[in-house]
């Protein structure tokens, strides 16, 4: 075994240093384990992250379409003709739904059809318009000494009785000395008004209700229907009460058809309809249908 004594001869102590310049050649050695530590951590970590943003994407492209979001649907039905809500709207969901408070939204709502006439300047005085209206098939007759509120009363009169017009007519109020007649149907819908002149006086135009703002009132596949009648023999001024039944021409399928309402009956209108011969070449007919409503 050799033995040695450090710094004998030149006084320095030869060990330390050695010990020291090892020690100090292994510090980067050290650093770089140290380094080597943090670097593994810092891949360990986003090894973990990686595998989590796989699973991310995995349930993500699980919710790629709109229904994908629907976890609870729900259905509705509309029961009974009452107001009730209970009566008209029932919903019902999943078995594994969250209890909570949940709001009904209604994001279209059926509008009632309106019209509206041309201005007034009184309510009192006489608009000086005479004739006769169809409204749903119930007749007002307007004389010319009626004022915008006699007229107005005389449509909301029609809604009683066993064939109610399911009109109101109200005023509208633009500003002084200006006024104008609405008509609202009572129920919801775009064919909610059927209204027509019932004599050869202009009054829908003269109160400002544009003819072509009335649609088809009762269409049928390939044709259309006209309003019930009592009788299919007399003529459509008695059977409407009318004062001045209207006569002129109306367009069918191109052609030209005369109809006087003061002695036509629906069988003669029907007749006339079926003997022109351009129509029959169209393939164009008209006929009667008979209904017996039960009580």
């Amino acid at each position: 075994m050799a033995s040695y004594i450090s710094g004998m001869t030149s006084g320095l102590d030869w060990t330390s240093m050695i010990s020291q310049l090892v020690e100090m050649e292994s510090r980067s050695i050290q650093l770089l384990e140290t380094d080597k530590e943090e670097i593994n951590d810092r891949y360990d970590s986003w090894v973990e992250v990686n595998s989590k943003l796989l699973s991310l994407k995995t349930v993500a492209a699980s919710l790629s379409e709109l229904d994908d979001f629907d976890q609870y649907t729900s259905s509705s039905s509309i029961t009974g003709t009452t107001y009730d809500v209970d009566d008209m709207l029932s919903y019902a969901v999943g078995s594994n739904a969250s209890q909570g408070s949940y709001s009904l939204k209604i994001n279209n709502l059926a509008q009632a059809e309106k019209l509206g006439s041309i201005s007034f300047s009184s309510l009192s005085e006489a608009v000086g318009i005479a004739g006769d209206l169809l409204i749903n098939g119930n007749v007002v007759n307007i004389a010319a000494d009626d004022s915008l509120n006699d007229i107005k009363n005389k449509i909301n009169a029609l809604n009683s009785g066993e064939n109610p017009a399911g009109v109101t007519a109200s005023i509208f109020t633009m500003g002084e000395g200006e006024y104008r007649l609405t008509l609202t149907s009572q129920e919801t819908g775009s064919s909610g008004i059927d209204i027509a002149n019932g004599s050869s006086s202009d009054v829908l135009g003269q109160l400002g209700f544009a003819d072509d703002a009335v649609s088809l009132s009762n269409p049928i596949t390939s044709g259309a229907q006209s309003s019930g009648f009592t009788s299919s023999t007399q003529d459509i001024e008695a059977l409407l009460g009318l004062n001045s039944a209207a006569s002129g021409n109306v367009t069918i399928a191109g052609q030209s058809i005369a109809i006087d309402l003061s002695s036509d009956s629906l069988q003669s209108i029907r007749d006339t309809i079926n003997n022109n011969a351009n129509l029959q070449t169209l393939g164009v007919s008209a006929s009667i249908v008979s209904e017996t409503n039960g009580s």
